[in-house]
């Protein structure tokens, strides 16, 4: 039994985020009494070499909506805002490789600031048990519905019902390996329905189908100077920017390079991606460890 909180329902969060179904995938969204928000997190994404058990983008996915929610909720402007992640960093806590997979995590987010410009917040997921298994520390640039809208007035469009969810699905990348060192990878066809919930009124590119799309040609780099294609890496540790939205029917150019690995094998990867026209979308900085 929860004491001294309130549940909070789709509806009543719907009006002080940007986000909606499907890609908000929270269940049981609860607000204590000091600040905290919690909820239940589904796991829904295939792993892509990957260790069990949820991704790192769909860890970031959710827990950049939770944190989102976290802000919301604490924001004294109770009407609807744009919590555009700006950047985050992002640590796996748990190595246990050999773990059962759980049917679902519990989500954790605590609003460490927030006003009309930017916001910030720590966010975890657990096991059941109470296992911390990752924790995110997310950035926010803040904007107000009807500005935000305003500067994309072209991009706006009347929402469509959609009966499944594009979010379980692994984004189509065309690689170009350059070298031992380098990857090129092309990110192409987003549509509009790929980008459903992300945002009801204004699609965009979700930062979870960007960064799907950075760590898996990481991993493909990695596997490509072990000379194994099928081995599995761990998202130790990494760092991402979100420098400027894309949207539907954007061709997105990745860049995937290698820059060293330590006495420990840990592999440091840094991945961008900018759109056709040169500007800069996003970039992260990963550590990864293979899984033995």
């Amino acid at each position: 039994m929860i004491i001294n909180a309130s549940p909070v329902t789709t509806e009543e969060i719907f009006k002080l985020i940007d986000v909606c179904n499907p890609y908000y995938a929270l269940e049981d969204l609860v607000f204590e009494q000091d600040g905290t928000v919690k909820a239940i997190v589904p796991i829904q994404q295939d792993l892509y070499y990957e260790p069990l058990p949820m991704s790192s983008s769909e860890a970031g996915r959710h827990l950049a909506v939770l944190g989102s929610c976290a802000c919301a909720l604490n924001n004294p402007d109770k009407t609807k805002h744009y919590y555009l992640a700006a950047s985050a960093n992002a640590t796996r806590k748990d190595f246990d490789y050999t773990r059962e997979e759980p049917a679902y995590f519990l989500g954790y987010a605590r609003c460490l600031k927030v006003d009309n410009r930017s916001a910030q917040a720590i966010t975890m997921l657990k096991y059941p048990d109470g296992t911390v298994f990752s924790e995110i520390v997310i950035n926010y640039h803040v904007l107000d519905h009807r500005i935000f809208e305003r500067i994309n007035q072209e991009r706006l469009v009347s929402p469509d019902a959609i009966s499944f969810n594009p979010y379980i699905t692994e984004p189509t990348v065309n690689v170009t390996p350059i070298s031992d060192k380098q990857l090129f990878g092309v990110l192409e066809n987003v549509r509009v329905i790929d980008c459903a919930g992300h945002f009801p009124n204004l699609p965009a590119v979700p930062i979870s189908i960007l960064f799907r799309v950075l760590v898996r040609l990481a991993i493909v780099l990695m596997q490509q100077r072990l000379g194994n294609p099928n081995a599995i890496f761990c998202v130790r540790e990494c760092t991402t920017e979100a420098k400027n939205l894309a949207f539907p029917g954007e061709e997105i150019d990745i860049n995937a390079r290698f820059i060293h690995s330590d006495e420990k094998n840990q592999h440091f990867i840094k991945v961008s991606a900018y759109t056709n026209c040169d500007c800069c979308v996003g970039t992260t900085e990963l550590i990864l460890v293979e899984v033995i």
